[in-house]
């Protein structure tokens, strides 16, 4: 079958393929919004099925994060999605064995103009993706410039002329990236550079074989490896969003897979502050300070003592639910603290001293859980 179009949405290729995966992945789904309560199954599925990423990604979390919190034996109260919500975070959960909380599920979008840079290329990277050669594949090497303004049809008519020079029997069979042929196209202000990797012979002649094998995620502006910003802007509005709390309160916040996944660090920054390095001049000695920027430590110390801790999800599609990441680091100074949650979930907190985070592993796959193999959707369950 065709691979998925870089710009075309997930909901789109998942509602189209009929490749076995996707069938698969479609049953999960519909398996998991039989089990959403009726009352607000519309308006879920309807964000499931949207061609917008952060409405599509919004719902996938809420879906995934439901049939988790069943599976763990909660009672969950669904609270009604839309405006006229002002109330109550979107879950309340019950448990006879572990202890009761809210929970508010956001997610963490890249800032809308590096959107807009990813979308446009997207429909570049596909433009590329028609040049037809048997012989090679592209790794997109680097982009440099102001902007993504140009276009598709000129590049991949520049590039389709190189390529298709080429001989692969001009390189090494062990070869190093140095060896391979490099390209830049020049369009003024802006440049990017390809290297043409050789495909191996078994592959000759598939018609669904991408022609960009491996691209560079940093665009036209240097790539910003940390995710602090997206994080802190996805927890800014929900910190406060339903005022003071009588039970423990938490914000799961969401990662796509569409660019670097989030660390532990990027979180530690978001909630505890940026990191500081302090020179004693003639000294000689750093030390290392945060400012005083986090969600959980602001300019006069505690803050949004209400929110109990943050799970991160790390990297997540409809395809990866059975090997998503799910951390939760806990706020030291929450009103209402959150101290045990199911082993599905590794846990970081702050030690007595509240100079050092610990961790307590995951003990518990979500693959098991869910009952699906490690190797899901690429392998189905098999039954005794």
């Amino acid at each position: 079958m065709f691979p998925k179009r870089w710009a075309e949405p997930d909901i789109t290729f998942l509602n189209q393929s009929a490749d076995s995966i996707e069938d698969r992945v479609r049953t999960l789904m519909t398996d998991w919004c039989i089990e959403y309560p009726s009352r607000s199954r519309a308006d879920l599925v309807g964000r499931f099925r949207s061609k917008d990423h952060g409405q599509h990604l919004g719902a996938l979390n809420e879906l995934f994060l439901h049939a988790l919190f069943r599976r763990l034996n909660y009672t969950i109260d669904v609270m009604p999605a839309g405006p006229q919500n002002h109330t109550a975070p979107d879950f309340s959960l019950n448990s006879h064995d572990l202890p009761d909380f809210d929970l508010e599920i956001t997610v963490a979008e890249v800032a809308e103009e590096e959107r807009a840079r990813r979308n446009r290329a997207s429909v570049i990277y596909d433009s590329i993706d028609r040049i037809k050669t048997r012989n090679f594949m592209l790794f997109v090497e680097s982009w440099s410039g102001p902007n993504l303004d140009l276009s598709s049809t000129w590049i991949r008519n520049t590039l389709s002329q190189w390529i298709n020079q080429l001989d692969p029997c001009s390189i090494p069979r062990e070869y190093d990236i140095d060896d391979l042929p490099r390209t830049e196209v020049d369009c003024g202000s802006w440049k990017v550079k390809f290297r043409a990797v050789p495909v191996d012979s078994d592959s000759h002649g598939i018609d669904d074989q991408r022609i960009i094998g491996a691209h560079s995620s940093g665009l036209d502006t240097p790539m910003k490896l940390d995710n602090e910003d997206r994080i802190r802007r996805a927890l800014q509005d929900k910190t406060t969003k339903y005022g003071p709390r009588d039970r423990p309160f938490v914000i799961a916040v969401g990662f796509g897979r569409d660019g670097i996944p989030p660390s532990v660090r990027s979180l530690q920054r978001a909630l505890f502050g940026s990191e500081q390095w302090l020179v004693q001049s003639g000294v000689g000695v750093v030390s290392a300070l945060r400012e005083r920027n986090g969600l959980f430590w602001g300019p006069e110390g505690p803050r949004n003592t209400r929110v109990s801790g943050v799970v991160l999800i790390r990297s997540i599609d409809a395809w990866s639910v059975a090997t998503a990441e799910l951390l939760y680091m806990e706020n030291p100074w929450a009103v209402h603290p959150l101290l045990d949650l199911p082993p599905v979930f590794e846990r970081w907190f702050v030690s007595s001293t509240k100079k050092q985070l610990i961790r307590s592993q995951a003990a518990r796959s979500l693959a098991r859980l869910f009952e699906l193999p490690t190797s899901w959707p690429e392998s189905v369950p098999t039954t005794d």
